[in-house]
């Protein structure tokens, strides 16, 4: 770590925040990069904006500075009505799929339940007649006995 910029992590830990919010920090104009790759916070800015949290103080963002904020908060208020939206739509067909999925379930358990009793069925026809063909045999061979 140079003394004139962090890391993210190092800078993370002045300020008490997470390495993502750090970035995030960077990205709003916050805080002041140095370079990107890797990503490298200039130590000034870094300092001051841990001052200015500590004292209460805070920076304005860029948006809130250019009177951007309120079409920012718009913005963000149209996406979040959208993403609910998108949230309610696959809501809504993920019931409808496990509906349908519950249904065929049933369905299959109903036809595997009436392929059970043909199985029965045709089992104690096959017993029926080899027991009828047994039956037969015994009395063939009681009849070349008798002869």
């Amino acid at each position: 770590m140079s003394a004139d910029t962090y890391g993210p992590a190092d800078a993370a830990r002045l300020l008490g925040v997470s390495a993502r919010r750090v970035r995030q920090l960077v990205d709003a104009g916050q805080l002041q990069a140095v370079g990107r790759d890797p990503l490298r916070i200039d130590a000034r800015s870094l300092l001051q904006l841990r001052d200015e949290r500590r004292s209460g103080t805070t920076v304005p963002t860029p948006a809130a500075e250019t009177g951007q904020a309120e079409q920012v908060a718009t913005i963000l208020a149209a996406a979040l009505q959208t993403v609910e939206a998108a949230a309610e739509r696959v809501e809504s067909v993920y019931r409808e799929r496990l509906a349908i999925a519950d249904r065929t379930e049933q369905a299959l358990r109903d036809e595997l339940a009436a392929e059970r009793a043909k199985a029965t069925q045709l089992q104690l026809q096959l017993e029926q007649l080899a027991a009828e063909q047994d039956g037969r045999k015994r009395k063939r061979r009681k009849r070349r006995k008798d002869r």
